[in-house]
């Protein structure tokens, strides 16, 4: 079980699995000894240490394994210094447990300076580099740097096929990722070709994980919603469904993030009892669940989607307190004028723009399309939907010269 530190188990499968509360309380067991054992052996209790951390990430369990990690880099810090591959890589190791629990101020500095010394020590080329690379971005994005993010993402597809092939799982990741960047700066065909590249490539190794599989399926799926093909978007849910089912102790968060897009695309399709029933299972997986990554933005998307069907479908009033417990987390879990942030405080604006809560929905909207201009391009479809929120905002006004300014 605890098997050495493995950066290519850690990408294709991502702490997937669901916590076993008979592994963890032997892992907490173990972990507890080793913080007064084998202090003659420093190397030793720095490499149980990542261990066992690794562990607990492939349990779905990052917040317990951050103060193994921790505990793992001092020890190599002391032992080699500051500048060494052993603490290139337990920085590597802390900066993906803190990224899985929503520290994304925390992790971006340790996955730079890992990043740092990774390319700048010699044998720094090796299988962990490309992750460090990939995960780098992937923080970027997640902070609102999405711009910065892309010549890392498109360097880490590279340095996957380098190392690993052309047909390895982790090149089927990286585009996964690639992917997720760009249905973030909102070019959803170059979004598309990513997921499906990745889709070709995951289908093709027998080493995929079911749970890696079905993430990739739940991006194309969103993307492909987007762009109105809709049947193809809800195969794609079903299939995922489906594969969630195979997986053993599966990640209790991809349950609400299945129900969220199945419940998005029933709404698309105007099925509305389908897309509220499904938008109010998701919110209670997401707060229930205690395995998964990023559990807190898990829970913040379930209640922003059942607050978006809401608003738009005649119910505004109901849609406001998910909407505000959702803006309310994204300002918690991400630093000032994030795009998830903005998007919150759209959505808000708009649901008390349907209430005729005017006075309320204005700041709320300009502050964050203001916030939404400077991290995407004009051409971003959050950014027009930014503006098309504004644009009736003033209309339903009566003020039509500045309804006129956003067109």
């Amino acid at each position: 079980m605890l098997a050495s530190a493995n950066a290519n188990w850690y990408a294709s499968g991502r702490g997937g699995k669901g916590g076993d509360t008979r592994v963890i309380d032997v892992l907490n067991q173990a972990a507890q000894r080793l913080e007064t054992e084998l202090n003659d052996q420093p190397e030793v209790k720095a490499e149980l240490f990542r261990t066992i951390g690794t562990t607990y990430l492939g349990l779905g369990r990052n917040d317990l394994g951050v103060p193994q990690f921790r505990a793992s880099l001092k020890i190599y810090r002391e032992l080699y210094g500051e500048r060494h591959l052993k603490v290139a890589e337990a920085l590597y190791f802390l900066a993906s447990a803190l990224a899985g629990v929503d520290d994304w101020a925390g992790a971006e500095p340790l996955y730079r300076e890992a990043l740092e010394l990774q390319r700048a020590l010699p044998g720094g080329d090796n299988a962990y580099l490309p992750h460090m690379v990939l995960e780098y971005g992937s923080v970027l994005r997640a902070r609102g740097d999405a711009v910065k993010a892309e010549p890392l993402m498109r360097e880490a597809v590279d340095l996957f096929r380098k190392h690993y092939g052309e047909k390895h799982l982790t090149v089927g990741a990286a585009h996964e990722s690639l992917g997720s960047l760009y249905d973030t700066l909102g070019d959803l065909p170059k979004a598309e070709a990513n997921y499906r590249k990745a889709v070709e490539i995951l289908d093709s190794s027998p080493e995929t994980s079911s749970a890696l599989k079905m993430d990739t399926f739940i991006q194309l799926s969103g993307v492909l919603a987007e762009e109105k093909k809709y049947d193809e978007a809800e195969q794609l849910i079903d299939q995922a469904m489906a594969l969630y089912r195979t997986v053993p102790s599966p990640a209790e968060s991809s349950a609400s993030i299945l129900l969220a897009q199945s419940s998005f695309i029933a709404y698309l399709k105007h099925d509305q009892v389908k897309a509220f029933t499904q938008a109010e299972e998701a919110v209670a997986a997401a707060r229930h669940a205690r395995t998964g990554m990023n559990l807190q933005s898990v829970v913040a998307d379930a209640l922003q989607n059942l607050g978006y069907i809401l608003t738009n479908t005649g119910k505004p009033a109901q849609a406001e307190p998910p909407l505000r417990e959702s803006l309310a987390i994204a300002k918690r879990t991400n630093p000032k004028g994030h795009p998830k942030i903005a998007m919150a405080m759209s959505l808000l604006g708009d649901c008390l723009t349907k209430q005729k809560r005017y006075r309320e929905a204005e700041p709320l909207l300009i502050e964050s399309d203001e916030a939404l201009r400077s991290t995407m391009v004009e051409q971003n479809r959050r950014r027009i939907e930014s503006r098309q929120r504004l644009v009736r905002l003033y209309e339903a006004w009566g003020k039509p010269d500045l309804a006129a300014r956003y067109r």
